[in-house]
């Protein structure tokens, strides 16, 4: 599996700290980093072996300055020979330095040697992208790829940080179509929450053994008796009765009477259970 950069703010150059090796990849961070800079360098490769082919079959030299265009070539060179390093493909690295080396002193350039060097460069990566696993997201789902509060929204993890690891684990396993992993820590999300809850109105829950018809009618009786004559306390409680309406809903995506999720989830349901489970723990991160 390849690693890419994933630093969005074109404004200032990569680093290495922009890199992180075997992260798996968005489709956004494949569009910007992969297709339109690492293909369009691939492409300007090809463009100067073409040129370089030109040259030799009229018996010239190659004029630099007119297949190059513009001195950003050489920047692009350097850039791609970071990326190639990072991604693990030293030989394909040691090309691309080459060439960017020999294209520095345009007043010695030959032709023959330039196609060499370019054509070095490409078979190199094309030997070893075949050892590299690249994975994308299909479109729809890729959004919730690590993106911080994509299940629960930032608002909610930034209140709640201990559920910020599950909610991006979550988001990330139903990127790439991980259904049941993603139900999983949906689970461990309810977990913590619903023992806030129980905390919030006073009785105590045990989400791994208690089971649903259990834990709601605890928590219906309890809000039950809220009072509500007064137009706070009836506000309160209306407050209180959506979240238990939120979690009761919860449990029906759960489509399972106890905590416990089944054996295996499809792609529906999953995202039944992130819509569910979101605006449960968001309504919930707002009572008072």
């Amino acid at each position: 599996m390849i690693s890419l950069p994933v630093k969005r703010d074109d404004s200032k150059p990569l680093t290495k700290e922009d890199f992180e090796p075997y992260k798996i990849v968005s489709l956004w961070d494949m569009l910007r980093f992969w297709a339109d800079r690492f293909v369009y360098i691939c492409m300007t490769v090809t463009r100067l072996s073409r040129s370089i082919d030109l040259y030799l079959r009229e018996g010239r030299e190659v004029d630099i300055s007119s297949v190059l265009q513009s001195d950003s070539f050489i920047a692009d060179l350097d850039q791609l020979y970071t990326w190639l390093r990072v991604m693990r493909t030293p030989m394909s690295a040691t090309a691309a330095a080459r060439l960017r080396d020999y294209l520095k002193n345009k007043e010695s350039v030959e032709s023959a040697k330039l196609r060499e060097l370019s054509d070095d460069l490409t078979q190199r990566i094309m030997d070893e992208f075949k050892t590299q696993l690249v994975l994308t997201v299909p479109f729809d789902r890729a959004h919730f790829y690590k993106k911080k509060g994509t299940i629960l929204t930032e608002d909610v993890v930034n209140k709640w940080s201990n559920l910020l690891e599950d909610a991006d684990e979550a988001g990330n396993c139903f990127a790439f179509g991980r259904y049941t992993a993603c139900v999983f820590h949906l689970m461990r999300i309810m977990e913590a929450v619903v023992m806030r809850f129980g905390r919030k109105v006073k009785i105590v829950v045990n989400p791994a053994k208690d089971t649903w018809f259990k834990i709601l009618s605890q928590v219906k009786k309890v809000i039950d008796d809220m009072p509500d004559k007064l137009p706070v306390e009836k506000r309160r409680k209306a407050r209180f009765l959506a979240s238990y309406a939120r979690l009761d809903a919860v449990r029906v995506a759960w489509r399972n009477e106890t905590m416990h999720p089944k054996a295996t989830y499809t792609a529906e349901e999953s995202e039944e259970l992130i819509n569910a489970v979101r605006l449960f723990v968001k309504d919930f991160s707002k009572l008072r």
